[in-house]
Parts: C-alpha cells; sequence; structure tokens
C-alpha cells in the first residue's frame, strides 16, 4: 500500500490551525519548540496570533523532542502549564456549590 496522489494532495492542504479562532473564549497556552523540526514556529505563532483571548505563547528554546525529554526542558513546560492550569480551570464545585 502505498500513498496516494490523493492523500499527499491532503496532507499538502493540510492547516492545523484552519480553525484556530473557534477556539476563543476557551484559554489557549501554546509550549512549543523553537528548533522544532516537526511543527515549523512559523505555523506555531500564526495559529497563535489568530488565536482569541486569553492565550499564552511558551517557547522552549530546544528542539521538538528535548521539550519531553531533556532537561532542564521538561519542567519548565511543566511549570508553565500547571500554572496556566492553576489561572484558567474552574476550582472544583463545593457540596453546598453543587
Amino acid at each position: 500500500m502505498g500513498i496516494t496522489v490523493e492523500s499527499l494532495e491532503k496532507f499538502v492542504a493540510y492547516d492545523p490551525t484552519d480553525a484556530i479562532e473557534l477556539v476563543s473564549p476557551t484559554p489557549l497556552q501554546m509550549i512549543v519548540a523553537e528548533q522544532d523540526a516537526v511543527i515549523p514556529m512559523s505555523l506555531a505563532r500564526s495559529g497563535f496570533d489568530r488565536a482569541g483571548e486569553p492565550k499564552e505563547f511558551v517557547a522552549l528554546p530546544c528542539s521538538h523532542t528535548a521539550a519531553y525529554g531533556t532537561e532542564p526542558f521538561p519542567p519548565e513546560a511543566a511549570d508553565a502549564a500547571i500554572g496556566w492550569y492553576g489561572k484558567h480551570l474552574a476550582p472544583p464545585l463545593s457540596a453546598a456549590e453543587g
């Protein structure tokens, strides 16, 4: 089984940021790797710039895989995410509120 012309055309036309404007008002945090060879920084930034608020862009000075497994990047990404979630996730309802 090989790659068809149709699937190649769809791959080339695919833009994962096509509907990013629809995310808002849901909070959006993007943690990206500046030297990412898989997802170009320009694509991530373009999508982020089109997204509505609230949003946050965190750029790590590393490659795609280093963001997940090379110190100091995983803790930096985790700290950014924890801070974002703490700010934007609603606290659980108490028994009296629910």
